[in-house]
């Protein structure tokens, strides 16, 4: 596995795979990597002939009252990892290298879609991935690229920046990771004690029940917003619950099979979203 801290030595590795027509599929992360950052990493495998993945902690998505200072960064456990998946090069950039002098000038958002749910409660994270999700695109310049669904907002917005832009990148989703109990994989649930994450499965609960009742045929979010909060563990503050168009990420008129039920919260402390196809 090749390492890379600079853009000039990737670009020229780059350059030699597709003087040969490799394909070239990457994976964006903030590190902290766990199973689902595998599944996206295996994914990526059967797209591709070579696969890129960058490990770069994206100041400007966080908040000054986030938790960046203490975000996980296991970069050893990370490149062990990756090196495991076989995967063909890593990227580590700085933050200098990523936001060199004045590169802030220029900004590149979706504004609709990134005022929507978590939009609200964190206006600036959604500026900031794609500003960073696009620099890296613009340096690697991969054929594909794969994100999780569990940030499924994330996923949308960023697939609608490379349409909207032209970049002739094929973006993909791959299905939620859960833990057994039905938890969404993530870097945060490192906060969590074990007692923690299984209030915390009480998500994923709440909205396979939402899936079921749409099935028998309950339709207005009245009740089903209130399916969710009896089922959902006290200890968890509820920021939203959104049904909406999978495709638009648009509110939904009339709930229905086909939508997707999103939601976020916090838990001592610890955000935490989740979604389900309905």
């Amino acid at each position: 596995m090749y390492v890379f801290d600079a853009i000039d030595p990737l670009r020229e590795y780059l350059f030699n795979l597709k003087q040969t027509d490799t394909t070239i599929a990457f994976v964006p992360t903030m590190g902290a990597l766990h199973n689902g950052h595998e599944s996206l990493i295996k994914y990526a495998q059967t797209l591709a002939d070579e696969v890129i993945v960058s490990i770069f902690l994206n100041p400007i998505q966080f908040a000054p009252n986030e938790d960046l200072q203490c975000y996980p960064r296991p970069l050893h456990d990370d490149k062990h990892l990756c090196k495991n998946l076989d995967v063909s090069a890593l990227f580590l950039p700085s933050e200098a290298t990523i936001y060199p002098s004045n590169s802030l000038l220029t900004q590149v958002t979706v504004p609709t879609l990134s005022t929507l749910y978590c939009g609200q409660s964190r206006p600036n994270f959604f500026q900031g991935v794609t500003n960073v999700v696009i620099r890296l695109f613009n340096i690697i310049q991969p054929h594909y690229s794969v994100f999780g669904e569990k940030d499924y907002q994330q996923f949308v917005i960023i697939k609608t920046c490379v349409q909207n832009l032209f970049l002739p990148i094929t973006v993909y989703s791959v299905p939620t990771i859960r833990d057994s109990n039905g938890l969404a994989l993530s870097s945060r649930n490192n906060y969590l004690s074990d007692t923690e994450k299984n209030e915390a499965s009480s998500i994923y609960q709440s909205l396979c029940l939402v899936k079921e009742a749409v099935s028998n045929g309950i339709h207005d979010s009245l009740s089903l917003n209130r399916l969710i909060k009896n089922n959902l563990s006290d200890s968890i503050a509820i920021d939203y619950i959104a049904y909406v168009d999978a495709d638009t990420l648009l509110p939904s008129q009339t709930i229905k099979k086909g939508n997707r039920v999103l939601f976020a919260g916090t838990l001592n402390q610890t955000r935490l979203i989740d979604n389900l196809a309905i």
